[in-house]
Order: structure tokens, then sequence, then C-alpha cells
């Protein structure tokens, strides 16, 4: 009787089998991407102390919000944080706080400076980290 199913359905045992596989490679694929759903790394900000510190660099910094390397690894000690996490911060900062708050008078007024070199910046040791009113510890 099944030889005779297979012969007017024209379906071959080999057919089935590769329905079967395709089925199975399906669920497969679907069981990884669940999982890296699942695995899917979670984003932390930096630590609030971290944060602080670099912000108040940024607000005695707004006309030239662009650390040297010394400052950079200054603030990186500083902080407790990599000199990757430095240079995103400053590159989100800018983009996220400075350009709203400054709006287009800080990318006209910043382009200037660069070209004249009139960029004012405050030295690290001018900075009180510990007691600013730039930023309230909340």
């Amino acid at each position: 009787m099944l030889s005779n199913f297979n012969e007017n359905t024209k379906i071959q045992p080999k057919t089935i089998t590769n329905v079967f596989d395709e089925e199975n490679r399906i669920e497969k694929r679907e069981e990884e991407i669940l999982e890296h759903k699942r695995r899917k790394r979670v984003k932390t900000g930096l630590p609030p102390t971290s944060k602080r510190i670099l912000l108040i660099w940024l607000f005695y910094n707004v006309e030239n919000p662009y650390p040297t390397k010394e400052e950079k690894e200054e603030l990186c000690q500083r902080a407790n944080i990599t000199m990757a996490q430095i240079n995103n911060f400053f590159i989100n900062s800018r983009r996220r706080i400075l350009k709203p708050l400054l709006g287009d008078y800080h990318t006209k007024e910043l382009a200037h400076q660069i070209k004249t070199r009139k960029r004012k910046k405050v030295p690290m040791d001018q900075i009180d980290f510990e007691t600013s009113p730039v930023l309230s510890n909340n």
C-alpha cells in the first residue's frame, strides 16, 4: 500500500526527508535567533562619580570641549575609566549635550576658533572636581 501511495503521489522518500531536514534547520535557526536576543548585551552607563568628573571638565571647557591626550590620561586616572570610555563620552557629549545647549552658535564659534586658534581652555589644575558648583551630587 505504501508503495502505491508513493507511486501515485510521486513523492519520493528522499523528498520527505529533505522537508524534515529543512524544518529542523528552520527551528534551529529560530532558536539561535531567540538565544541571541536573550544574550543581547545590556548597555551600562559610566559610574556616576566618573560621569560627574567628565561633565565638570566639559562645562569648565565648554569653549574648547576637546581634551588633549594628557588631559584625557589624567581624566582616565581621576575618573577610573578607560581611554575608550573617555573618547566615547566626549564624542557623545559634544553631540548630545553641547550642540543642543549652544545650538548653531557653538558650531560656528567653534569653527571660527579652530581656524584662528583662539580656543579658551581651563587648565586641569584650575578645575575643582571635588566642590565644583557646576553639578550637584544628584
